[in-house]
This record gives C-alpha cells, structure tokens and sequence, in this order.
C-alpha cells in the first residue's frame, strides 16, 4: 500500500501538470486522471488532512515511550 497523507493541493496541482509524462495508463483502475484528482481534490483533501492528523497523533504518542 502506498500512501500519501501529506498531499498538498500543489502538490497535486504539480502531479497532474506531470501526469502526461509519467505515461500512465488510464484504463488501469489504480490510476487517475488529472481531472478526476482535481474535480474532487477539496473534499477529498479535507479528509486525508484529518487522516493525517489522526496517524501523525498515534504515531507522536508511540515515540513517548
């Protein structure tokens, strides 16, 4: 699994600028388009932003020990 809590709205921005060049292959399921990224990057961001916060949280309490 591969994930990317710390995602920034210019960081997608950037991604989807580069997204030609990667030579992604749309038909796969595991890959979006630049515009699907962008047509739901503020809601989509809101709850990754919360995610993150919840993890980054766990994790701070776990280096306590």
């Amino acid at each position: 699994m591969q994930c990317h809590v710390e995602m920034t709205d210019t960081m997608i921005k950037s991604w989807c600028e580069d997204w030609q060049s990667e030579n992604a292959d749309p038909s796969l399921p595991s890959i979006q388009t630049p515009q699907a990224m962008m047509s739901a990057m503020s809601a989509n961001l809101q709850k990754l932003n919360q995610l993150a916060d919840r993890l980054y949280q766990r994790w701070m309490r776990g280096l306590k020990g």
